[in-house]
């Protein structure tokens, strides 16, 4: 009895003793992997976050440096470059710190991240400021805006930034608090459970052998997953070990350096990572070398080549750091990362090209053109016996074949026109597109007799030249403007004012010839030029000479928005016969007369809208009116808008009001003003022809508008361009980031179409849209709530 009884204590004992053992191991199990968990997503969120703020310090600390070297330089060109690296780093301080608000944030981060963001906004108003002091010469000034409060400003920046690190690293020891004591609450559970079943010696080592298998699995299991995701990842990644010695490289270090995983493991850093300055062409010291010695992140610092296996060079990014054993006081190895940015170093090269050239032609542009001409205009007091020579071009022919072939063959005769005049000119002198059809050439040091003969040969090869567009045959020729560059054109605009005054005399003299300014011929020139276009355009003002046409703009995405359209200005001359904006607009804005007619066309738009249908309700349409530069910067346009809006009774929301790029950039402040107080009434804003000026994408934050219609240069040729197409992705990514609707101009074309809507971009304009007709015609049909009016309502595409 006693035996039995005792079997059933023992069997009872090793029943609870197995039962305990179970119960112990799974609420351990079960309080570990949700620790782990746990621990795990606290740390990937800490070190994102770290990560984007360390990104937004060092954006920071680089726009700092590099607004000091732009006080240091006195060479514009590298002053420009620096100003486009305080953009670059300016962008990607947004983008990390947009990225970081994404995250799962403490009340005190967002708190910390509100009151940086306030404090930037200052700073950057700051460095705009600096900047511009600077670009104007007024270093002094600029000097002491940054000593005295942008730099403040920027530590205040970095203290909060600190902050927020600190924030990160009490989170990141809180974690491994929380996992040290889960890890002894789970030693002290399974100790616990051996003391109790010790007699069940061959249970436990059946038991331990389990866990042990079950442990092997799931560090095999874990050491897959990390194996996965280094091959997957986009990045190369490159381990060593404290030596320096490789480790580990997945695929896509192995494609950038060529080297195969099983070479270059246990092979020195090295002999596997060369890399150089891509503008010293000198090697680098290896960053990981850096990173174990001083024990510290090394990023690169410049644009740096990597050289590889097999004899291709990429240029890369590179971001080497230490890696730390548990306790954070020992150095086991060094991870490098590197990234591939061939494709956007392209890019970048590519719009700083373009930044200097003209898109159609490849010729010079008007601004790279200025630059060289201010050069040489600083020479001119050197050469005494042999001037240079500066000769505008404009063509005769070119609205004529324009307006009857189109587009494509006014394009096709500028590049023509381009090549003839490079083949005629000499290596040293200078082309350049000045815009339209008018060109600038620079002839170095020639005598007055050789300056007429270059460019006569050129008129004559001109005429005999001429132009085919398919079964039509064009005469083309040009008149030519030369004039002297001597010391006596003390600034560059009294120098090319005189060139284009001789260019005008040429044209009134009955085109197809040659003037040479020479001597008091200059303010006489200058001057009927100027009062025969001041007169033609005032005349057309006082006699109502003015008609308004408009474009319809078409959504791409099958979101209906109303009507949407653009109004356009055309001038009728004396004759009865339509002047083309690109003949009087340019010298409406030679003579200031841009806000008279921005004056006219915002008088006559909301006076058909009062009595047009199409403003019954809101959001049954949007009318674009373009504002010129001149009327942004005149005190009283502003107050007139506003007066008309008043007089007319109608609701602004139905405006949108277009405003070019440059002319935002140019005149920051005032375009701020601008868009604050019109919007504040209801109306929207559009920033036209983006990307032209390719130095405004560190703007938009500042610029607060509906629309970002893409530049027609980079739309127009998409179906076969690769860089306009990654150009006009690029621009219309950027504007949806910004909360912003984009519409691409110049749209001629199904194909066109196709990939535009493909991008992702929200309204097109064009001929491949809509052609432009008289504003007047919407009065004529009213739309009906049961179809949508030909012409009236946007096509749906």
């Amino acid at each position: 009895m006693q035996r039995h009884s005792t079997k059933t204590l023992l069997r009872l004992g090793f029943a609870a003793s197995l039962g305990l053992m179970f119960l112990v191991v799974i609420v351990s199990l079960f309080m570990l992997n949700n620790s782990n968990r746990r621990i795990e997503h606290l740390v990937n969120a800490n070190n994102t976050k770290s990560s984007l703020i360390h990104q937004m310090r060092t954006a920071a600390r680089e726009r700092t440096v590099s607004l000091q070297n732009m006080l240091i330089l006195d060479d514009p060109f590298r002053q420009d470059e620096e100003w486009m690296q305080i953009n670059s780093y300016g962008a990607a301080f947004a983008k990390a710190r947009i990225q970081l608000l994404q995250q799962t944030l403490t009340q005190e981060e967002r708190r910390l991240l509100n009151e940086q963001g306030k404090l930037t906004a200052t700073v950057g108003d700051l460095h705009l400021q600096i900047a511009a002091l600077i670009l104007a010469g007024n270093k002094a000034r600029a000097n002491e805006l940054l000593q005295q409060h942008a730099m403040p400003g920027q530590h205040k920046t970095f203290e909060l930034l600190s902050k927020l690190l600190d924030i990160q690293a009490e989170a990141a020891t809180k974690s491994l608090r929380e996992a040290q004591q889960a890890y002894r609450n789970t030693l002290i559970s399974i100790l616990a459970l051996m003391i109790g079943i010790a007699a069940l010696g061959i249970a436990i080592a059946r038991y331990a052998m389990r866990r042990i298998a079950n442990t092997e699995q799931h560090l095999y299991a874990a050491t897959e997953h990390a194996q996965i995701t280094l091959h997957s990842i986009g990045d190369g990644v490159v381990t060593t070990d404290v030596q320096g010695y490789i480790t580990h490289i997945n695929p896509e270090a192995e494609r950038l350096t060529g080297w195969t995983a099983q070479s270059a493991v246990r092979q020195p850093i090295a002999e596997v990572f060369v890399a150089y300055r891509e503008t010293a062409d000198d090697t680098l010291q290896n960053p990981v070398t850096s990173a174990l010695q001083e024990r510290r992140v090394v990023t690169a610092d410049t644009d740096v080549m990597l050289k590889s296996r097999g004899g291709r060079d990429f240029a890369i990014e590179y971001t080497a750091a230490p890696i730390f054993n548990q306790t954070h006081d020992t150095v086991t190895g060094a991870v490098l990362i590197l990234r591939d940015v061939s494709q956007m170093r392209l890019i970048s090269r590519e719009l700083a090209y373009q930044a200097k050239h003209d898109m159609l032609t490849g010729l010079m542009n008007r601004r790279e053109f200025e630059h060289h001409l201010a050069t040489t205009l600083g020479r001119a007091p050197l050469l005494t016996t042999e001037p240079d020579w500066l000769c505008y071009l404009d063509l005769d022919q070119f609205k004529l074949i324009n307006d009857t072939c189109g587009h494509l063959a006014g394009d096709e005769l500028l590049k023509q026109v381009s090549r003839t005049l490079q083949s005629q000119l000499r290596e040293c002198d200078m082309l350049a597109r000045m815009g339209g059809d008018e060109f600038a050439i620079l002839l170095s040091r020639c005598a007055a007799e050789s300056a007429t003969q270059i460019i006569e040969r050129i008129r004559h090869i001109l005429i005999a030249t001429g132009f085919v567009w398919e079964d039509k045959t064009f005469n083309i020729s040009g008149s030519f403007g030369i004039v002297p560059i001597t010391a006596d054109k003390v600034t560059l605009y009294e120098l090319m004012s005189s060139a284009d005054a001789a260019c005008y005399v040429a044209k009134d003299e009955g085109r197809n010839r040659i003037h040479v300014h020479q001597g008091d011929d200059d303010a006489a020139a200058h001057r009927t030029t100027e009062m025969h276009w001041a007169h033609r355009i005032k005349q057309a003002l006082e006699e109502n000479r003015f008609i308004l046409h408009h474009q319809l703009i078409g959504a791409l995405q099958g979101r209906v928005y109303g009507m949407h359209t653009e109004i356009l200005v055309r001038m009728i001359d004396e004759n009865g016969a339509l002047v083309a904006p690109t003949a009087f607009i340019p010298a409406a804005e030679r003579y200031n007369l841009m806000a008279d007619i921005d004056r006219w066309v915002v008088r006559q738009t909301l006076h058909t809208l009062r009595h047009s249908v199409l403003t019954s309700a809101p959001g049954t349409c949007t009318i674009a009116i373009n504002l010129s530069a001149q009327s942004l910067c005149d005190d009283n346009f502003l107050p007139f808008v506003l007066q008309e809006f008043d007089n007319q009774q109608i609701d602004p929301r139905h405006l949108c009001f277009e405003i070019t790029e440059t002319c935002a950039i140019t005149n920051l402040s005032r375009a701020m003003h601008v868009i604050a107080t019109l919007r504040a009434r209801g109306c929207r804003f559009a920033l036209d022809d983006f990307g032209s000026g390719l130095s405004s994408f560190g703007y938009l934050k500042n610029l607060r508008v509906e629309y970002l219609k893409i530049d027609g240069s980079f739309v127009r040729d998409i179906e076969h361009d690769a860089m306009d197409l990654a150009m006009v992705e690029s621009i219309n990514q950027i504007g949806h980031v910004a909360g912003m609707q984009t519409i691409a101009e110049h749209v001629e074309n199904t194909a066109i179409l196709e990939k535009l809507r493909r991008i992702g971009v929200d309204f097109a304009q064009g001929y491949g849209i809509a052609i432009p007709e008289p504003l007047h015609l919407l009065n004529q049909v009213p739309p009906r709530q049961e179809e949508q009016p030909r012409g009236l309502v946007l096509r749906e595409l």
